[in-house]
């Protein structure tokens, strides 16, 4: 793994070269009009999607619902994912090779892969890709909440302290050994322009001391590795079915992980209760759902 140190501005706005879209601003306001009623102020402006805590009932589904497409844009291959570890490095340190080994096999797994279904052709397919390449900066992370802003600026950042060009085909994840005050979320994803390139972040702060964002069920005997694998799992799968917030939601504005948020199908060995393997280590993670079987699936 190729670690590099980083600092950058967010600017200007280009739509993803090699996304798909159809009817982009249109759409959008229509899903900006359902967010403000299915998501309350606990997500910055301008994040399209997250992660609530356990018992969060921020919406009110009677049923079975699926996924609609309301056509805006996908996040497809070639789709890199590159670490942001914001922060106290002693704080991260212990996390880095699960989370590394996680992002580094999940395009391979069958819940990931069931996606496919969403891409519209079908021939078509979904990918995450980790080349290894992450970025460090020791720097105090926001103390409250950040804004998607500047959680772009701080991806923008490291991109050009280590002379990195940013890539709109991929996923930056921003780790930060803390947890923001006054927060009401575990996690959330959103998108923004750095250097005139439309990037996808996500802002995944430190889940270890927040009873409501652990997992409580922990394969690699790690609280805060083991709980962020499985609300960063939940913010993955959102950003590649809908990176803009225009994408596949349900009539009540749920994303694909938002409906089945907090619910395992587990399976134990050798006494470790788990619910996927991932290359070399066993996860807990939510279920994702699927509009194939309209439900949450664990291991399709």
């Amino acid at each position: 793994m190729l670690n590099r140190f980083t600092a950058c501005l967010a600017s200007g706005g280009l739509l993803f070269a090699g996304l798909l879209s159809t009817g982009f601003v249109g759409r959008a306001q229509e899903r900006e009009k359902a967010d403000e009623s299915a998501q309350s102020d606990d997500f910055p402006p301008g994040a399209h999607g997250g992660t609530h805590p356990k018992g969060y009932g921020s919406h009110l589904n009677t049923g079975p619902s699926n996924l609609i497409d309301h056509g805006g844009l996908l996040l497809l291959p070639p789709t890199g994912f590159h670490f942001v570890w914001w922060g106290d490095q002693s704080k991260l340190t212990p996390e880095q090779t699960i989370l590394q080994n996680l992002v580094s096999g999940l395009g391979n797994t069958s819940l990931f892969q069931m996606m496919d279904q969403y891409t519209r052709t079908p021939d078509g397919v979904v990918g995450l890709s980790y080349p290894g390449v992450d970025y460090t900066d020791p720097s105090a992370p926001p103390s409250h909440g950040p804004s998607v802003s500047a959680i772009v600026g701080e991806v923008c950042k490291v991109l050009t302290a280590s002379g990195d060009s940013p890539n709109s085909f991929d996923i930056y994840a921003v780790l930060t050994s803390n947890f923001p005050k006054g927060a009401n979320y575990c996690a959330w994803h959103s998108s923004g322009s750095c250097n005139q390139v439309l990037i996808q972040v996500i802002y995944q702060p430190n889940p270890a001391g927040v009873s409501g964002c652990r997992s409580g069920v922990y394969p690699n005997n790690s609280k805060q590795a083991d709980s962020t694998a499985n609300t960063l799992s939940h913010e993955i799968f959102e950003t590649v079915n809908d990176p803009r917030g225009n994408a596949w939601y349900d009539r009540n504005g749920e994303e694909i992980a938002d409906k089945c948020a907090w619910t395992f199908s587990p399976a134990t060995q050798n006494n470790i209760t788990y619910t996927n393997t991932v290359g070399s280590l066993n996860y807990y993670i939510q279920q994702e759902w699927s509009n194939n079987v309209s439900g949450c699936v664990q291991r399709p």
